[in-house]
């Protein structure tokens, strides 16, 4: 993976905003294009055990998914809870049984990269 992370940490910019996440704990990057976007999200992110990705619905969380897990095996959705209650009884148990294995790889203390929506985090825990 080096291969892949090591051109975006030569930047001056990239090494700032890494710095940036280590003080703060939280950075936004303007201007990459849908497929630099994971690849950078992976070089700032790494030497962090856990990390979070908030996006604005349930497609586009399964989408960053399946981009990013070619960066990171330890990558879970956290979907939000359905607001519907039809939905819910057509998805059964696998919303809960996701969100279930999310919270315990955080509480087992086993690194862990979250994909989530707004939603997912109104209603976390």
């Amino acid at each position: 993976m080096k291969a892949l992370t090591a051109p975006i940490l030569g930047l001056s910019n990239a090494k700032e905003a890494k710095a940036f996440l280590k003080k703060k704990g939280c950075v936004a990057v303007s201007g990459c294009v849908d497929s630099q976007k994971w690849n950078m999200a992976f070089a700032l992110s790494e030497g962090f055990p856990n990390k979070i990705i908030v996006t604005y619905s349930d497609v586009r969380a399964k989408e960053i998914y399946e981009d990013y897990r070619m960066y990171d095996k330890n990558v879970r959705i956290y979907p939000a809870k359905d607001a519907i209650f039809y939905q819910a009884d057509v998805h059964g148990n696998k919303i809960t049984r996701e969100r279930i294995s999310c919270l315990k790889r955080i509480l087992m203390g086993l690194p862990c990269t979250l994909i989530t929506t707004f939603g997912g985090l109104m209603n976390a825990g």
